[in-house]
């Protein structure tokens, strides 16, 4: 007799639960310790080394292995592999096998690691409720980086020391080629998106050999869409359209003009070349007028492109290649770093050259800022934070709920004496409140420690005081050029410079 479609992906869920129970509380207890040990590490420091900082990274890789046992067992369970199965005499269909094995993940694993983190926010002060698509990103973003290969591996494997070795093997088989299409075509991988159409592209040749192995156990074909996927990035580095990319990202809208300052001060020293993989760096000074733009706002160059037309019709146009500066009203004279390639270089370095650069860029404003009374206790920011005062050096110490990379001033007015007993003199001072950017992450909880400075004189923030925060917002992208009728590159050329011997004391021998 025949189960009911709606009713058999959940008889198999309790099947496999029964059986792999001594798995499933593995997994769930490396998850409970590493939140408890996570957690300790929050806790003051008294500058020496913390043992639960090691134990948190062991868990950490703890845990992907426990998923890669729990996974293996879990799939093998009902061997895909061959053709003498006992599970296909039993009436099941296959697409309710593929759904009691998801169902399974998100039970056994998705659910415990999503508790895991809401724990540690709520633990930390900060509010789970209001952070669940961060919770959910994260989870979608560790499910594509571990669960779902795992999975597919374990699908096209016969047996576990099989899982393990094309498990392995495959990790290094990907980085072999991460590092090939880095060193050949680094500049094409960092074009705008890419990294989406090639994410997306493996996902879709992960899932469509678990469909096809699943449904026509086709182990083959399977295992050859398998092999492809580290292949994609390769592809995808060779042929990706960099040029209309960038255009794409980086219009032809201005923010203001740059012109070229050929000050003598700004040419290099004497030295050797620094060359690294065949390439050099330049470094040509620049002054910019920014128009339009509301006050203390800033051009961050993210990219850069340049086109020399030489003696003898030469031409040379670079790649786009990924790299930064800043430009202001505040702060209108900057260096822009240019990459030529070696031989390149050799040919015109000592000849005057027309030179046309392209930027990309995007604006930075600031938003609306906001004040808070800093205190000893737990006191909230906006943008998922919590932060503290530190007793010990006056530091505000922060915990951010999946922090972004998106800068935030921090200033406060300090005076010149201490917190017991303030001085007459008070002025303003300045922190920058910049949480590191994290794709992947088990804690979603980080930990961040913003000194405040008066120049370059650290101070101290007493508790009590009135802090004011201003966030950074992204605006748009744009476009802005240079061009130089005649430059001569090597004065610009980023040069080693050699040690100068030190004098000779006196009475040293010779």
């Amino acid at each position: 007799m025949s189960m009911s479609p709606v009713y058999q992906p959940v008889h198999i869920l309790r099947k496999d639960a029964t059986h792999l129970w001594p798995e499933i509380l593995v997994s769930v207890a490396l998850l409970i310790a590493y939140a408890f040990a996570e957690s300790q590490t929050w806790l003051p420091s008294d500058g020496t080394f913390n043992p639960v900082i090691l134990a948190v990274g062991f868990l950490a890789f703890l845990i992907p292995v426990a998923w890669l046992v729990l996974i293996s067992r879990l799939v093998h369970d009902e061997e895909l592999v061959g053709d003498r199965q006992f599970w296909i005499t039993r009436p099941y269909t296959w697409y309710s096998l593929l759904i009691s094995k998801i169902l399974f993940i998100a039970v056994f694993i998705c659910v415990p690691f999503l508790i895991m983190q809401m724990w540690l926010l709520h633990h930390a002060g900060l509010y789970p409720t209001l952070l669940i698509p961060g919770m959910l990103k994260n989870l979608l973003v560790i499910a594509a980086i571990f669960l779902l290969p795992l999975f597919a591996i374990a699908a096209v494997t016969s047996t576990f020391v099989r899982y393990i070795s094309s498990a392995l093997g495959g990790l290094i088989y990907f980085f072999i080629i991460l590092a090939l299409a880095a060193y050949i075509w680094s500049e094409n991988l960092v074009a705008p998106n890419l990294v989406y159409a090639i994410g997306a592209t493996m996902l879709a040749l992960l899932i469509a050999a678990l469909l096809l192995q699943y449904w026509r156990r086709k182990t083959l074909i399977a295992r050859i869409l398998v092999a492809v996927v580290p292949l994609i990035m390769m592809v995808f580095a060779a042929l990706a359209p960099v040029n209309l990319l960038t255009g794409h990202r980086y219009p032809n809208t201005s923010a203001g003009t740059l012109s070229f300052n050929n000050a003598p001060e700004f040419q290099q020293p004497s030295g050797r070349l620094m060359v690294f993989r065949h390439k050099l760096a330049l470094g040509i000074p620049v002054q910019a007028q920014i128009t339009g733009l509301p006050p203390h706002a800033a051009v961050e160059v993210q990219r850069f492109r340049a086109i020399i037309d030489g003696p003898s019709g030469f031409h040379y146009a670079s790649p786009w290649s990924i790299d930064r500066a800043g430009l202001s009203s505040d702060r209108p004279a900057t260096i822009l770093p240019l990459t030529l390639p070696e031989s390149v270089f050799n040919r015109i370095h000592n000849q005057p050259v027309a030179l046309h650069v392209e930027l990309g860029t995007q604006i930075h404003s600031p938003g609306t800022p906001y004040s808070v009374v800093a205190t000893e206790t737990r006191f909230p920011l906006p943008g998922h934070a919590g932060c503290t005062v530190s007793p010990d050096d006056g530091t505000l110490d922060c915990r951010f709920a999946f922090a972004s990379s998106e800068p935030q001033q921090v200033e406060a007015t300090v005076t010149n004496g201490n917190c017991l007993v303030p001085g007459p003199q008070s002025g303003p001072a300045f922190g920058l409140l910049s949480p590191p950017f994290s794709l992947l992450s088990f804690s979603p909880v980080q930990m961040v420690s913003i000194p405040l400075h008066v120049g370059a004189t650290k101070v101290s923030l007493c508790p009590g005081t009135r802090i004011t925060v201003t966030p950074t917002v992204e605006g748009a992208y744009g476009r802005m050029s240079l061009d130089i009728p005649s430059i001569t590159l090597d004065p610009y050329a980023v040069r080693i410079q050699a040690k100068t011997a030190s004098p000779p004391q006196p009475g040293s021998e010779d």
